[in-house]
């Protein structure tokens, strides 16, 4: 869980830690941090996979990745090419329950 003061709420976002590069994805739950100097407050369990749980301050890379209901990205993952037919490369379900 995260507090972000522009991202809007149940937006997820992969938190990196720049000093040893470890990233974990957390979610917009609460706005904030109060201080201006800061851009987000993470949960304490996001920083302890950060690595920064001691110094409680730490420099990070945020960016916004698609969550579990944000299909904009499905055409980039799988995209629809109509005059190549692959339907015919898809295996075959070895058995069906009727």
């Amino acid at each position: 869980m995260a507090a972000h003061r522009t991202y809007p709420f149940g937006t997820f976002l992969r938190v990196t830690n720049l000093k040893n590069r470890k990233s974990v994805i957390v979610c917009v739950t609460d706005r904030g941090p109060r201080s201006r100097k800061r851009l987000i407050d993470v949960s304490e369990r996001a920083a302890e996979l950060l690595d920064f749980k001691q110094q409680g301050v730490a420099r990070v890379w945020i960016e916004e990745v698609p969550g579990p209901l944000d299909l904009r990205y499905l055409d980039l993952i799988y995209p629809h090419i109509p005059y190549l037919d692959i339907d015919y490369l898809r295996p075959e379900i070895p058995y069906r329950f009727q």
